[in-house]
């Protein structure tokens, strides 16, 4: 699968901290990943395009750049077949997209000729800065019923130029397709079923078996379990607490099937084990959920198994993720021999095991000249290979003698290759490290994230899955990411001593330093000793400038959504003036005025706190000047 990677010249244009977001050309909402909620009754149609010319998706741009890709251009039409649109209610496409030439945008698709619609770009990066990461990312866009056709259909995909990084071509990948067609219920012989072991609420140990009955749809073609929990990111839409599974590609497969989730049965009784092993402690958090497939080809979801509490009966297994992380996390000649990540690991005393978790696209470069090498390092261990050969891989490498190799604060991934062609791209939210240890483990912090908001504070959450001596957190801050950090004065927040509950806490700090501000947390134990969390940057918009100005309005799709309690909205302004933005319930009474006052033109984001509202669906509406928009946004709770 030949790939062009050419020498990085001068950028074209510069770009600073706020991300323009394109408005969808059709009118669809998308999220990264969503899975079909309960109650869902749908068909599948897939395909897969990794071991065809299909894949490549590029712009007229490439002739003049790369005349190797010229016969790729016009990207071609893919085909589907016909869908079933008899009581059918809405479509969704859920795509395994790979960012390709860094920063392309937008990447958009169509059917059959008409409107064109934005693959959504990754919205967990810093600064929002999504194209400009490494990226292979599951995405899930709405798809309007009337551009599909029950005879055949034809799916053509779209490349726009760079934002980030120059190539002189855009170019981004897609390795296949799952359209789905939602019906009514009511109206088709969906199967049926439910979970019947755990049971909401219930206690499970180390690798559980998950169990659940399926009856209907002219027989049972096979039942497939999902877990919701803390974990690490497969799917790379950079989010660690929700269903684990991902739809990403292998050369030679001819669907897109689930990976990394919790199993699959194909006979009666259905019941799947769930393997624990690389699943972090956590207590009161995990939900369960099963997709049951008949074999008249319909899908149909179970309710949702909540509150179930996992809890090992020996040991104790924590997950610490990068910072740190590059945007062009990609190692050659041309984009520099190396590059690195932090993992900060809370303590390393007691450690019985420690793996490398990685998702990179050509890992290995399978067109080394004589001379060139590769390696991977986890402070001064060096790796086994792994990776693939301009493929997607995940991969799960064991650390050898964690206690000499690692150590307790900051760790070092350092990913090397003096290779000419693509070396190594290691894809975004970036590697982590999971420790298993023979006790629990002091605390374990499950996530550590900020915004800033319009007035200009710093609004700082973090969660913790467990915590043992925990006297309380004192937060820091520097400009720099790894040194310089200082006590905010009357910052400290108590913790919960030792406990097994998962635990959030909030710090608002209103004095955010101008430019880049970094804050780490300061745990501290009832004996007075102390561990350092990973910095994490909130960056600080300190100016508005032309190239900050959208060519039109547009209001983009809150994120994350679902949400509980947080959500953030980002909308454009072309020009300054009167903005109001209102959020309704189903009923279309006003709930809350967000927001109602002059704004100057750019890109601005708002952050919205439902937590004295009930769980439902809302809609926000915005008004400025005479453009008028709302979209949907679900509360869940």
């Amino acid at each position: 699968m030949p790939m062009s990677c050419l020498p990085q010249r001068p950028p074209r244009r510069a770009f600073i901290i706020v991300v323009l977001m394109l408005a969808a050309s059709a009118a669809a909402t998308a999220q990264i990943f969503d899975p079909p909620p309960p109650g869902s009754v749908y068909r599948e149609y897939t395909k897969t395009f990794y071991s065809s010319d299909q894949w490549r998706v590029t712009n007229e741009y490439a002739e003049n750049n790369y005349p190797a890709a010229d016969p790729f251009y016009p990207n071609p039409l893919i085909a589907l077949p016909g869908v079933d649109k008899n009581d059918a209610l809405r479509a969704e496409a859920v795509f395994s997209v790979w960012g390709g030439h860094t920063g392309t945008t937008p990447k958009r698709f169509r059917f059959n000729g008409n409107s064109w619609i934005d693959i959504p770009e990754l919205q967990t990066t810093p600064s929002g800065r999504g194209p400009c990461h490494m990226a292979q990312y599951n995405a899930t866009v709405d798809v309007p019923l009337g551009d599909l056709d029950t005879e055949g259909n034809t799916l053509e995909g779209y490349s726009g130029e760079q934002m980030c990084y120059d190539f002189g071509w855009g170019q981004w990948g897609w390795y296949g397709i799952i359209l789905r067609v939602y019906y009514n219920p009511a109206s088709v012989s969906a199967p049926t079923g439910q979970i019947t072991s755990p049971a909401s609420g219930a206690t499970v140990a180390e690798n559980p078996t998950i169990t659940a009955t399926a009856s209907g749809g002219g027989g049972i073609e096979k039942v497939e379990f999902f877990a919701h929990y803390f974990g690490y990111d497969t799917d790379g839409d950079g989010v660690y607490t929700e269903y684990h599974r991902d739809y990403h590609v292998d050369v030679g497969e001819s669907e897109m099937t689930p990976r990394n989730h919790v199993g699959t049965a194909s006979s009666s009784p259905y019941q799947v084990t769930w393997s624990t092993g690389f699943v972090p402690d956590q207590s009161g958090t995990v939900k369960f959920v099963a997709r049951i497939k008949g074999n008249n080809g319909l899908w149909s979801v179970t309710d949702e198994v909540t509150g179930v509490n996992f809890q090992r009966s020996v040991g104790s297994v924590a997950l610490f993720t990068a910072s740190g992380v590059p945007e062009q996390y990609w190692v050659n000649v041309y984009n520099g021999t190396s590059k690195t990540s932090t993992v900060n690991i809370s303590s390393i005393s007691g450690a019985t095991g420690a793996w490398l978790l990685a998702r990179t696209w050509n890992g290995i470069d399978g067109e080394q000249e004589s001379g060139e090498y590769d390696y991977r390092q986890v402070n001064s261990w060096t790796t086994p290979e792994f990776g693939g050969n301009h493929t997607y891989k995940y991969d799960q490498v064991g650390i050898s003698s964690p206690t000499s190799n690692l150590t307790s604060g900051a760790n070092t991934v350092l990913f090397f290759t003096n290779t000419s062609h693509h070396g190594i791209e290691v894809m975004w939210p970036g590697p982590a490290i999971l420790v298993s240890y023979s006790a629990p483990v002091p605390v374990q912090l499950a996530s550590f994230t900020g915004v800033v908001s319009l007035s200009g504070t710093a609004r700082l959450e973090w969660k913790t899955v467990s915590e043992v001596n925990n006297y309380g957190f004192e937060v820091q801050k520097s400009p720099a990411p790894t040194d310089g950090f200082q006590t905010i004065p009357n910052s400290f927040i108590p913790g919960h001593g030792t406990t097994l509950e998962a635990q959030s806490y909030r710090y608002e700090d209103p004095q955010v330093l101008q430019g880049p501000t970094y804050y780490r947390l300061k745990q501290i134990d009832l004996d007075n000793s102390v561990e350092y969390s990973e910095a994490i940057l909130v960056a600080m918009v300190t100016a508005v400038t032309s190239e900050e100005v959208p060519g039109k309005y547009f209001l983009g799709q809150n994120y994350p959504n679902p949400f509980n309690p947080t959500t953030s909205i980002r909308f454009g302004l072309p020009e300054s003036g009167s903005v109001t933005m209102q959020l309704y319930d189903v009923t279309g009474q006003l709930v809350e005025e967000l927001v109602n006052r002059y704004m100057v033109a750019g890109v601005h984001q708002i952050e919205l706190d439902a937590a004295g509202l009930s769980a439902g669906v809302y809609m926000y509406r915005l008004k400025a000047g005479s453009f008028v928009d709302s979209r949907k946004l679900l509360l869940v709770k």
